[in-house]
């Protein structure tokens, strides 16, 4: 999961969700965000008076902003369907996966912002575009099980996935705000104290 924005410890590394949910490697991921978490925290401190509390939703603002949660949404549906997937689904599910251009499918495995192959799944049309290439690659009784279970997922835990892959379904309930925004926010709280 990722970290309670409420927390004043930053997390980091898998204390922070930075593992893929699909292939379980954090290092790259840890290695992207570590320049912007520091900036942020830098800022941060420099312009909150040292306020712990700011400073660390401006460090979680920094390492999850909207667009990585709705791609990490997509990706932590792609890793429970194929957690429901026999030997005979997964075979047919990565058949498919590995006929797509090497860019794609490694620009999915790598899933952070910044990282080789990532612009193919880091806007909502792109992850709705690789879903559908996606799924025309795959055999049908794989094809048929995937939108059971979308239906399915769903139902049961909202509308993750369909956020991830289109704005009908407003933004991630987790309401990492970025490093601006926090000290916007701040600066209007002392200004409306004096």
């Amino acid at each position: 999961p990722t970290p309670d924005p409420r927390q004043r410890i930053i997390a980091f590394g898998a204390a922070a969700g930075l593992v893929h949910p699909a292939t379980g490697y954090q290092l790259c991921r840890c290695l992207s965000a570590v320049s912007d978490l520091t900036a942020a925290i830098g800022k941060a401190l420099k312009t909150t008076n040292n306020n712990p509390d700011l400073t660390a939703q401006a460090a979680y603002g920094a390492l999850w902003p909207k667009k990585i949660l709705h791609q990490r949404d997509f990706a932590l549906f792609g890793a429970e369907f194929l957690l429901t997937c026999d030997a005979k689904d997964l075979r047919g599910w990565f058949d498919a996966f590995f006929k797509l251009p090497n860019s794609v499918w490694g620009g999915f495995l790598a899933g952070w912002p910044g990282l080789p192959g990532n612009h193919h799944h880091e806007t909502r049309l792109s992850r709705l575009l690789f879903g559908l290439d996606m799924f025309r690659r795959l055999p049908p009784p794989v094809a048929l099980k995937l939108v059971s279970y979308m239906v399915q997922f769903s139902f049961q835990e909202g509308p993750a996935l369909l956020r991830s892959v289109t704005p009908f379904f407003g933004d991630n309930p987790i309401a990492f705000q970025d490093t601006d925004t926090v000290l916007r926010l701040q600066k209007e709280k002392i200004h409306e104290e004096h």
